[in-house]
């Protein structure tokens, strides 16, 4: 429950995918996921960020399963625990 960045200055209505794309680190993530892990300074040793369905999913940037009849358990547990309203709720409080 910290804050790592900070980005603002876009609009309200704008979706949040395209805030990140554009955004400082999300620019730096995108650039960094093309060098060898080793040479990485943002995601290394396992470290990701955890972002809603709005995002797309990226080797640093998970997001939960698309919701579908019949989904296995395992993914159910994953989506809970990725849950990322609550955390983000906790932390400005």
């Amino acid at each position: 429950m910290m804050f790592r960045d900070v980005y603002v200055g876009w609009p309200g209505s704008c979706p949040d995918g395209r805030v990140w794309r554009n955004s400082p680190i999300g620019i730096r993530a995108q650039q960094e996921s093309r060098v060898p892990v080793a040479a990485r300074t943002l995601f290394h040793d396992n470290n990701f960020i955890i972002g809603d369905g709005g995002y797309g999913l990226k080797p640093y940037l998970l997001v939960p399963f698309q919701e579908k009849t019949n989904m296995p358990f395992s993914r159910k547990l994953y989506n809970f625990a990725h849950s990322t309203r609550m955390l983000v709720e906790n932390t400005f409080a």
